[in-house]
C-alpha cells in the first residue's frame, strides 16, 4: 500500500501555520505592559510638541527628555549602594510570567516593602544627610527616569521635617539645601561656625534653630566638624520586569556613622500608570506600599524620627 507523502506534509505545514497563527494571536490579544504603553505616551507627546510651532522660551514635551539617571555617578551614590543590609533583598523578586501589573506589585507590597527596625537611638540632637537627591516636578510623570521613585522627597524639605520643637536641633550635610538662606547664616563663635564657606575648612553645613513656626529663624552654618552620630540616606531598587511591569522601588537606610552599621530600613514600592487622577490625565505613580499614617511627603521623616528619638528638651 503506498502512502500518501504529500497529504502528510500538507497536513504538518497546515499544523504548524495554524500553530503559528495561534501565537501570534494570542500575543496580539495580551494586554501591553505599562513599559508598552509609557513609551507610546511618550511617542504622541513628541509628535504634539513637533507638530506646531512653539512660542518663545515656550517648553513641550520635556517629560520626554528625561533619561534614566546612573546611581553609581557620585560617590554619595555609590556608597548608598554598597551598604549591606542584615536582611538583603533576594536576587529573585518573585516575577512570573503571566502576571499582570497589580498582582506583581501586591507580591512586592507582601513579601518586600515595610519597616525594619533593628536599633532604636534615644536622645539624638542631630541628623547628617549623606546623599542629596535631585529635584524635579517631571520625574513624577516618568517610569524610567527616578531612581527611587517611592522615595521622591525634595531635598528643600529635609530641614523643615526634621527641626524644631520635639524634633532635632539639627541636620547637617555635605551639600546647600536652602541656597536662601545664605544671608541668614548662624554667627555664634561659641558655636564652631563660620559666617562665610571656606573651602578648605568647612566641610559641611548646618542647619539649625528653626522654632517650628517662623521661616526666617532658620539658620545655615558653614561647620568644619560634624557633630552629628547618625545619618540617612537612600537607593533605588532595580530588579529585572519591574519598571516594565510599572513598579519602582526605593530604601530610606538609617545608619551608624561610626560603625556604619544599619539602624533601620523603610523599603517601599510604588505603582505607576497611564489615566487619571483626581480627573487630570496623565502619566503617574499611583499606589504606594507601605501606605503612609499620613502624609505621604512625611513618611521618611516620620519613619527617622521612630528611629532617632529627638532629645527631649
Amino acid at each position: 500500500m503506498r502512502t500518501n507523502t504529500n497529504g502528510k506534509r500538507v497536513f504538518v505545514v497546515a499544523v504548524i501555520i495554524i500553530t503559528i497563527l495561534g501565537v501570534a494571536l494570542l500575543w496580539s490579544s495580551k494586554p501591553k505592559t505599562p513599559g508598552e504603553r509609557f513609551r507610546e505616551a511618550l511617542q504622541k507627546i513628541e509628535k504634539a510638541c513637533a507638530s506646531r510651532q512653539l512660542n518663545p522660551n515656550e517648553q513641550c514635551g520635556e517629560v520626554a527628555k528625561l533619561k534614566p539617571a546612573d546611581p553609581l555617578a557620585t560617590p554619595e551614590g555609590r556608597f548608598a549602594h554598597a551598604i549591606k543590609l542584615p536582611a538583603p533583598l533576594p536576587e529573585d523578586s518573585g516575577y512570573r510570567e503571566g502576571m499582570t501589573p497589580r498582582e506583581y506589585f501586591d507580591h512586592l507590597c507582601e513579601t518586600e516593602a515595610g519597616e525594619f527596625i533593628y536599633r532604636v537611638v534615644e536622645n539624638v540632637e542631630s541628623v547628617f544627610l549623606l546623599r542629596p537627591r535631585a529635584s524635579s516636578g517631571y520625574l513624577h510623570n516618568h517610569l524610567f527616569a527616578p531612581e527611587a521613585p517611592f522615595l521622591l522627597t525634595d531635598d528643600k524639605r529635609t530641614p523643615w521635617a526634621l527641626i524644631g520643637p520635639g524634633r532635632y536641633h539639627a541636620v547637617e550635610t555635605t551639600h546647600s539645601l536652602l541656597p536662601s538662606l545664605g544671608s541668614r547664616e548662624s554667627s555664634d563663635p561659641s558655636s564652631g561656625v563660620s559666617n562665610h564657606s571656606n573651602s578648605k575648612t568647612d566641610s559641611y553645613l548646618r542647619y539649625q534653630d528653626y522654632d517650628g513656626k517662623t521661616a526666617d529663624t532658620m539658620r545655615e552654618a558653614h561647620v568644619s566638624e560634624r557633630n552629628s552620630k547618625y545619618g540617612f540616606t537612600w537607593r533605588g531598587i532595580t530588579r529585572p520586569n519591574d519598571r516594565e511591569m510599572g513598579v519602582g522601588g526605593g530604601e530610606f537606610i538609617v545608619i551608624d556613622l561610626e560603625t556604619q552599621a544599619v539602624l533601620a530600613l523603610l523599603r517601599g514600592y510604588v505603582r505607576f500608570d497611564i489615566g487619571k487622577v483626581a480627573g487630570v490625565s496623565g502619566l503617574h505613580w499611583l499606589q504606594r506600599c507601605p501606605v503612609p499614617s499620613a502624609d505621604a511627603s512625611r513618611q521618611e521623616s516620620d519613619f527617622l524620627l521612630k528611629v532617632l528619638r529627638p532629645r527631649v528638651k
